[in-house]
């Protein structure tokens, strides 16, 4: 939609090539890029997106020529491209990705990204073209709308079928059992925009490919970032031997240590080409400025095996080459942690034979780096269950917070679900023996069997997400099956919620770590937090079904809300600012999400009304100028039947019994009428919206004249309500 801006900034449109278009026609340069738009299409019958045209790429070394390819809206997969001739040295190609036009002017595009094993780590791939071929990534980029293709050396290529295979389902959102449209083009555009995300984001079943390629030469790492050693203790080592060999192939190599989970710790850099040495704070020498560095010379040969050994003794930290000390630091970034094998962008190693032990010589870990199962080791396999994670582009993790945002549109368009079911499988099986769960997983990761046997965990509120997760996937399935698997874990967390509970009848965040969330940039909050109790609140009510159905005498847990309820109102609602506040100690701050929260789950009684809090976010956060940065989109919907000022709308909504269409209008004389098929063995009620054009209430329904505004109605035949005046 913004092609025509893109190329009147970036210089002449190429327009898209016939089956075999002249390859002159398609020159350029790096200060006017030329920009080409690609047919979807089916490439080895695989779908994608891709320009099927001839791009010709012409330089003389100097100047780099570019093209841009606009795919128009986000694409996932594999990139490709044929190679129909090169001439002169091709040796420097470069493909870039991006979501946004900006950050293509970024070498790196917009990335690096290396907190998992799920995609490529950098947003620039490398290719050293020597003849026509196929090339075909094997690592998948997860996002972009954008490629960059750059030839810099001395040369011509020319290019076909450039685009990208697409890893993850391409069905246009018209053709999917969930539908929505209606008289304003802008809505639909947001429908399309939350389906083709959802689409994105869901990964099926063992389609990401292994991370790294093991074979009997050892565990190849090209242009990867190190993804940890992962073990119930690895996280907490501080004090340790790592031991491997290595064969350089191509730059050098690098390796981490004191590495969190997400892969970020002391950075080992080594250029064998320079003879260069540093420590950097991440998973590559780009995230952060050397902490120390040095140069070598004893000689470490590419194509030839070295034996590397890195001692860690909390700050201090050494590497020994083939017996000879070549680096020894200290640093104050990072203090516990596993460790990691990879490369830096361009660098292409081998790794056999590593070993992980105490410096007192017990040994936590070893292995030969031979054997494909290794893999499970660092988390880097492909992923055996059915996943929704937080980002196409990243992430690429499953978060127990995202998945019960993304649960009602999964529901609302039918391709969703079994990837929620799978997410739930693996974040659940995560929890810890008090009772809450860890709030991220990586999808390479097995669903665990049996409990975690620690005590603490972060995001606290993510816990009581997954169970109102669960929750809303039993609602929408009545899967009794599902809620006997799980209820055993949803009244393990709400039981722990409960000893947590304060004098007051509030629950208590007594340890700081428990009380970060996704504003990761505010510092973690403790006591009576009130969006921490309007999220124990909302399980409450929402497990109530679930455990009903699994058997579970369900009367304390209604007696907790009811406490609970009487305690927030009671402690957290503040009638000066009209809405619940911040937390026991922070009077003068009201809690957006907090308040959504507890609206949903019917916390607000008495003297306390929810349209009454409604309004004071809405007052609190909409000025002169427009919404806030948080606006109260998220907490003002769904509360009341409203027409947004369209003049028609409908949809269709899948449910376990069928779908459900309803289509509603307004004629020419402002009259409303609706037509609602429900499945049979339903029932409801349907309410009219309180901004109709006229104000009567005399309606015919089914051809019967009846006065009011709201109406039961079964399922099976279908039922029509049209205003009569």
């Amino acid at each position: 939609m913004f092609f025509s801006a893109l190329a009147a900034l970036a210089g002449a449109l190429l327009q898209e090539g016939s089956a075999s278009p002249p390859c002159s026609a398609a020159r350029g340069n790096s200060a006017s890029p030329r920009i080409v738009t690609p047919n979807t299409s089916t490439l080895e019958s695989k779908n994608g997106s891709y320009y099927q045209g001839c791009i010709k790429l012409q330089s003389d070394g100097s100047k780099p020529d570019i093209v841009v390819i606009d795919h128009g809206l986000e694409v996932a997969g594999y990139p490709t491209f044929d190679v129909a001739c090169t001439s002169g040295n091709t040796s420097v190609f470069e493909i870039t990705y991006s979501e946004t036009w900006d950050l293509l002017s970024e070498y790196m595009g917009d990335g690096p990204y290396t907190l998992a094993a799920a995609g490529d780590t950098y947003r620039v791939n490398r290719y050293n073209v020597l003849h026509a071929q196929q090339y075909t990534n094997r690592l998948i980029q997860g996002g972009q709308r954008y490629q960059k293709l750059n030839l810099s050396s001395a040369g011509e290529l020319k290019l076909r079928y450039v685009g990208v295979i697409s890893s993850v389902a391409t069905t246009p959102p018209t053709q999917l059992s969930g539908s929505f449209e209606c008289s304003n083009n802008d809505y639909n555009q947001i429908w399309q925009a939350g389906v083709r995300t959802l689409q994105l984001t869901d990964i099926a079943a063992n389609s990401t490919p292994d991370f790294y390629q093991i074979s009997e030469e050892g565990l190849l790492a090209e242009s990867q970032s190190p993804q940890p050693y992962t073990s119930l203790a690895s996280g907490a080592l501080s004090q340790y031997s790592l031991e491997f060999k290595v064969k350089p192939v191509t730059g050098g190599f690098g390796f981490t240590v004191l590495s969190d989970t997400l892969g970020s710790g002391v950075y080992i850099f080594v250029d064998v080409n320079t003879s260069f040495m540093s420590a950097n704070l991440g998973s590559t020498e780009r995230d952060s400025a050397a902490i120390a560095s040095t140069t070598f010379s004893s000689p470490i040969e590419l194509g030839a095996w070295h034996h590397v050994m890195a001692q860690v003794n909390g700050s201090d930290i050494g590497v020994v080459v083939d017996g000879v000390s070549l680096f020894n630091f200290s640093q104050a970034v990072a203090f516990v942690g596993s460790f990691g094998l990879g490369a830096s962008l361009g660098h292409t190693a081998y790794y056999q034979n590593v070993t992980l032990s105490s410096l007192t010589g017990s040994l936590i870990y070893n292995s030969t780096l031979t054997d494909r199962a290794v893999l499970a080791d660092f988390v880097s396999s492909n992923n055996p269950e059915a996943v929704s994670v937080d980002g196409a582009r990243r992430d690429r993790i499953a978060y127990a917070g995202d998945l019960d945002i993304t649960i009602p549109t999964a529901a609302a368009i039918d391709s969703g679900l079994h990837y929620v079911n799978g997410t739930i499988n693996l974040l659940a099986s995560n929890q810890l023996l008090p009772g809450f769960f860890i709030p991220n997983v990586k999808i390479q990761q097995a669903p665990r069997i049996g409990i975690i046997p620690f005590n603490v965990t972060g995001l606290i509120g993510y816990s009581f997400n997954l169970v109102t997760t669960m929750c809303e996937f039993y609602d929408l399935t009545a899967d009794d099956a599902f809620a006997r698997r799980w209820s055993g874990p949803v009244t393990k967390m709400l039981d722990w919620a409960d000893s947590q509970l304060s004098s007051t009848g509030l629950f208590n965040i007594s340890n700081a770590a428990f009380g970060g969330d996704w504003n990761y940039y505010d510092p973690p909050q403790t006591g009576g937090v009130a969006k921490f109790n309007a999220l124990y609140a909302f399980a409450l009510k929402r497990s109530l079904p679930l455990l009903d159905a699994a058997g579970v005498n369900t009367t304390t847990y209604s007696a907790r809300f009811t406490d609970l309820q009487t305690a927030m109102n009671t402690h957290l609602y503040n009638p000066v600012l009209n809405a619940y506040q911040l937390s026991d100690s922070n009077s003068n701050v009201l809690s957006q999400d907090a308040n959504a929260f507890a609206i949903l789950a019917g916390v607000p009684s008495g003297n306390i009304s929810a349209s009454a809090i409604l309004s004071t976010l809405r007052n609190q956060l909409f000025v002169p100028a427009g919404a806030l940065a948080f606006s109260n989109s998220s907490v003002a919907s769904g509360f009341a039947p409203q027409v947004l000022e369209l003049d028609w709308a409908q949809g269709t909504h899948p449910t376990i019994r069928g779908n459900m269409d309803v289509a509603w209008r307004f004629d020419a004389g402002g009259l409303f009428a609706v037509n609602l098929t429900a499945p049979i063995g339903t029932t409801g009620v349907v309410t009219v919206p309180r901004s109709l054009r006229r104000n009567s209430m005399l309606w015919s329904v089914n051809g019967a004249t009846v006065l009011g505004s709201s109406f039961n109605v079964t399922g099976g035949p279908k039922f029509m309500l049209q205003q009569l005046a």
